[in-house]
């Protein structure tokens, strides 16, 4: 088999245009990447229509049809608009904490983060607004952040990739030693982040979301309940003012019951994270990165076991 980690000549091409895009997003004023931004999610959205179906489909099923007051296609532009920024700045026009545009709002449930820092926890995040920014906080705070992702494709620009969050206070693991590096981790003193917000396929658990079943990764439990850790939802939403700044929202803690029986506590568990980022989609939806299949995978139906045929109908 040939060697997957040695770069190929096609990687070194999209390593190029990567260091190309990132240097110059990094030269470039807050305004201007703005409005690039909402030009490319504008064509994205209007001419290419690239997952245009998929994202309208998921609107339709978070907030019915008619979207009650909400109108589901400005929500569904300033989704492209919002990512096609959220890329740049993970690409290289990221916001700094002393950038005097004030890129960074007054975090709200602050109180809460408080309460984790009596000891350790899980930071349970999404694919909502900016979620790689959330290092720069754990710094701040003089947090170690640990979490857990798939090596990209290319190599090259994987381990670039890599250097920029560990920049940003982010320390990766692979993800498929999740369970031992989640370990490790605590017993170094560290905390651990999670996105919890992707369909999971038939390894999930399945609780509402937005009033539809999905599957949902049981990491997050798990670990809160083997480890007694409790989780922390913390969302970076993006504000729809002039700059897209962002803001650090914060929901009240999860506490794990580690007396209690492992799956209904993993379940107990989910329903609760998932139940905080519900209640963060419905006041910022033009955050959340719809463009997931998020309800993929259905709950099979349940089996129905037949009656056996009595004597009489089986000789008919």
């Amino acid at each position: 088999m040939p060697d997957l980690s040695r770069p190929r000549f096609v990687h070194y091409i999209e390593y190029a245009g990567w260091q190309l895009v990132s240097s110059l997003l990094r030269l470039l004023p807050r305004r201007m990447i703005v409005g690039m931004a909402c030009l490319c999610g504008a064509f994205l959205y209007h001419i290419l229509r690239v997952r245009r179906r998929e994202v309208e489909e998921n609107l339709a099923a978070a907030f019915g049809d008619g979207g009650g007051t909400l109108d589901l296609r400005r929500v569904a532009l300033e989704t492209y608009k919002n990512s096609v920024l959220t890329f740049f700045e993970i690409a290289g026009a990221e916001p700094s904490e002393g950038d005097d545009s004030k890129l960074f709002e007054e975090p709200v449930g602050w109180e809460y983060l408080e309460q984790a820092l009596r000891g350790q926890a899980i930071i349970l995040s999404a694919h909502i607004g900016n979620w790689e920014v959330l290092g720069l906080y754990g710094r701040k705070i003089g947090i170690r952040l640990v979490t857990f992702a798939k090596p990209l494709h290319n190599p090259l620009v994987n381990k670039m990739v890599l250097e920029e969050r560990r920049r940003r206070g982010l320390e990766i693991r692979p993800v498929s030693s999740m369970l031992k590096g989640a370990v490790d981790a605590v017993r170094e003193g560290a905390w651990l982040g999670i996105i919890g917000d992707q369909d999971a396929g038939r390894r999930g658990i399945f609780v509402d979301f937005l009033g539809r079943p999905a599957s949902t990764f049981q990491g997050a439990a798990l670990l809160a309940w083997k480890l007694n850790l409790p989780i922390t939802p913390a969302f970076c939403i993006r504000e729809q003012s002039p700059l897209r700044p962002l803001r650090l929202i914060i929901m009240p803690l999860i506490h794990p019951d580690p007396s209690a029986p492992r799956d209904a506590e993993i379940t107990r568990l989910t329903r609760a994270h998932v139940a905080s980022l519900e209640k963060v989609i419905a006041q910022y939806p033009e955050s959340y990165f719809w463009f997931h299949r998020r309800w993929k995978t259905r709950p099979r139906p349940p089996r129905v076991n037949m009656p056996a045929p009595d004597a009489e109908q089986a000789m008919v």
